[in-house]
């Protein structure tokens, strides 16, 4: 029992840094925690069984205030001023020419992760710099559907084992749901495109520059769930949609804006106060 420190180096520089104090009995910790310059590839070998994705790139950043108490009635476990930075991540299918996605940075600024109370309060989500790709092959099937190494949705039998486990561990009462807020969520330089194989013919449609940002709630447990997206601005950049066989796109429109947006999914409803689209041609 006491206060503790450790301090722990890879070869490849990546660290880790806890201090902290523990009692025992009842068990009760507090204290801090960081990683620091951690290679994807390093933890991924934890999921690698189940994803096709082999080697990732990237490197993280993680630090966090802790406090566990198991000596109450209702325990604590919680993490205040949670601070997550990926940079230079790359996701790629080994048999795919172009990665699924490409993203400088994701940062996560979370002041309160309640675990105990199942509530995340989460100040801003930003990505930046990105690209992702969209492809259906001549099957049918999404690339990124792949992205499981196991991937069983649609197995009737599969279903079926899913659904007896919820129907298994469904509490006789209402279990707490899951509050997750989230103030801020960023998008700046993404690009995003989507190629559909299976169509004759073929159909691309582009995007060359996203940036946006908007608000999101979301309330999850056995009652339901309860999604509401708010302050929702987004400016689409150069957008081409066409058959990629032929010299010019059928559609092309410099640039589509719209702001004060909001989606609520238990009523299904979408609503866009103004929306503008700017030097189109078809």
């Amino acid at each position: 029992e006491g206060p503790y420190s450790l301090t722990a180096t890879t070869p490849q520089g990546e660290s880790f840094q806890w201090t902290g104090e523990i009692t025992v009995q009842p068990f009760r910790s507090r204290g801090h925690l960081s990683f620091s310059d951690i290679h994807l590839s390093s933890v991924w070998q934890f999921f690698g069984d189940h994803m096709a994705v082999d080697n990732p790139e990237g490197r993280f950043d993680f630090s966090a205030a802790y406090e566990i108490d198991l000596g109450q009635t209702e325990p604590t476990i919680r993490l205040n001023d949670l601070d997550f930075s990926l940079a230079e991540l790359g996701l790629q299918l080994p048999e795919d020419a172009s990665p699924l996605l490409k993203l400088s940075r994701l940062n996560i600024k979370a002041p309160l992760v309640d675990v105990a109370r199942q509530t995340v309060k989460v100040e801003k989500v930003l990505f930046e710099d990105g690209k992702t790709e969209l492809v259906v092959d001549e099957n049918g099937r999404l690339n990124w559907s792949r992205f499981a190494a196991d991937s069983r949705a649609d197995d009737p039998a599969f279903k079926a084992e899913v659904s007896g486990a919820e129907t298994a561990v469904r509490p006789d009462h209402p279990e707490t749901a899951w509050n997750i807020q989230v103030s801020e969520v960023a998008l700046r330089d993404i690009q995003f495109q989507y190629q559909d194989q299976s169509r004759d013919p073929m159909l691309h449609a582009g995007v060359n520059d996203i940036d946006g940002t908007f608000q999101l709630g979301l309330v999850s447990g056995s009652a339901g769930t309860d999604l509401q997206v708010k302050k929702v601005s987004f400016g689409f950049s150069d957008i081409q949609i066409g058959n990629p066989n032929t010299p010019e796109p059928e559609l092309r429109l410099e640039k589509w804006l719209f702001t004060d947006g909001s989606y609520d999914l238990g009523r299904n409803a979408l609503a866009i106060e103004n929306m503008i689209f700017q030097n189109g041609s078809i």
